[in-house]
């Protein structure tokens, strides 16, 4: 009985010990992904600012040159074209033989091109006299409604491959399948537009692309993968749980122990007036026996005991087994926790090759003893 107690103790003050623990320092570069993830998730609703913010927040943690042309993006498809133009130059300064390095040469030649276009344009109506306004017929007006440019869009996953298979919709309409990762939009109206791409296993992407009258406009596409609903809520509700577990295991543990100690002593109390053949006295075993029955059952070695110091100590006796219970319950609810947190947790991850995490093991062995038995249980994961 002793050894199953301190068995149960040393269980107990492991779990606390383990939860006690300090948690692991910082991984910057992870935080910084989520960082850079968040972005482009901001980045595809058309928020732009926010997307800027929290790339400047993955830079903080980890000074990537990558980033600046993330903002460089921000920036172009917010129409600001001059910051755009100096973070991508500044990313081709730092890496230029980055993975985007030849994205980044086009775009700066488009913007490039397109801030000349603008310029000249605007010192040609500048130039214009105020007459030829007046005089532009309505079928004019009409040409200039009709204005189209042409869209060229490209689609990888996070692992940087094309996405072979996706429709890609303008203003909600579809206009086309993506090819290899590629698709080019003709005849799409001047002005901005909701370019939208759907794919199977991937949340859907979307973003404002603004096209221009003869020109190309581009959009580089980063489609995420479709995660599982968050299990935070129920990771914290099994963290409390085996928290919970604990204190109960702890607090039958110790109860038991309490009571098994305030049964002894009063049995004691009650062997201080026996008088017969020493080690004859009462005993647990005579709980629940009359004064009279148990003169009888040992006679003629006791003739005279204390009654109501036995009844106590069989009272605390059975409050040793209700110890046993309450810590009982409280073992299964720590082991039940630890399971359900072991398969709610995300390290082993489950990868697109179909790679799958060990499942955890839990084992539990009887043990028997010539005085008594128990059980103990090993979890693996």
């Amino acid at each position: 009985m002793r050894l199953l107690l301190l068995g149960l103790v040393m269980l107990a003050l492991g779990q606390a010990r383990a939860l006690a623990e300090p948690a692991p320092a910082i991984d910057k570069v992870k935080v910084a992904k989520q960082y850079v993830d968040a972005g482009l998730a901001a980045q595809n609703t058309g928020d732009y600012d926010t997307a800027l913010t929290m790339y400047a927040k993955a830079y903080e943690l980890v000074p990537h040159p990558l980033l600046f042309f993330n903002m460089a993006q921000a920036h172009r498809l917010a129409g600001h074209i001059d910051e755009a133009l100096k973070l991508y130059t500044r990313y081709l300064a730092e890496d230029p033989k980055g993975a985007q390095a030849p994205t980044a040469r086009e775009l700066v030649a488009e913007l490039k091109t397109r801030k000349a276009k603008t310029k000249a344009k605007a010192g040609a109506e500048e130039n214009q006299p105020a007459g030829d306004v007046a005089r532009r017929s309505p079928s004019d007006s009409s040409d200039d409604s009709q204005a189209s440019g042409t869209l060229i869009v490209k689609a990888k996953n996070q692992s940087g491959d094309a996405i072979r298979d996706g429709t890609v919709m303008v203003d909600e309409e579809p206009r086309g399948k993506l090819a290899d990762g590629k698709l080019t939009v003709t005849e799409v109206a001047e002005g901005r537009h909701t370019v939208a791409i759907e794919a199977g296993g991937y949340q859907r992407f979307e973003e404002t692309v603004t096209v221009h009258d003869g020109e190309r406009a581009r959009l580089d596409a980063l489609l995420l993968d479709k995660v599982a609903p968050s299990s935070s809520s129920h990771r914290t509700a099994w963290k409390v749980s085996l928290g919970a577990s604990i204190a109960v295991t702890v607090s039958g543990i110790s109860f038991a122990v309490f009571s098994y100690s305030r049964a002894g002593d009063e049995l004691d109390t009650s062997a201080l007036q026996l008088v017969g053949e020493p080690g004859a006295g009462v005993n647990s075993n005579d709980c629940g026996m009359s004064y009279q029955a148990i003169l009888d059952s040992h006679n003629p070695r006791v003739t005279s005991f204390n009654y109501a110091a036995l009844q106590r100590s069989c009272t605390w006796i059975s409050r040793v087994y209700i110890g046993y219970a309450m810590s009982g319950i409280g073992v299964v609810g720590a082991v039940v926790s630890l399971i359900m947190l072991s398969r709610d947790s995300g390290a082993p991850d489950t990868t697109a090759a179909g790679l799958h995490g060990k499942k955890p093991e839990v084992a539990f062995v009887p043990i028997v003893m010539p005085g008594g038995g128990g059980a103990s249980f090993s979890l693996r994961w």
